[in-house]
């Protein structure tokens, strides 16, 4: 089974974030963009493909990210839209 997971680590650097994909046939990218964050620093993984399909069906130009220190589900919202409710079940990784 291929394995793909997308590593989020919250924050990288003050305002930024960081993304790796882990792919097992194609390796790995990675990527950092600016977030809006105010906790202490969080590393979690999810699977890419859900992510993905998360992401499809927020209509807002930004997204809400709510998880606790790594180990529960992730909960991804648009940007003040209470909505909607994706839930992501965070996935071991190779970090």
């Amino acid at each position: 089974d291929t394995y793909n997971a997308v590593i989020m680590r919250l924050p990288s650097e003050p305002g930024m974030a960081s993304c790796k994909l882990q792919n097992s046939d194609l390796g790995e990218a990675e990527d950092a963009f600016p977030v809006q964050y105010d906790a202490d620093e969080v590393t979690t993984g999810c699977n890419v493909h859900y992510l993905g399909e998360a992401l499809d069906v927020i209509d807002e130009e930004r997204v809400s990210l709510k998880m606790n220190k790594g180990k529960g589900p992730i909960v991804v919202r648009g940007f003040g839209d209470e909505r909607s409710l994706n839930l992501l079940m965070p996935v071991l990784t190779e970090s």
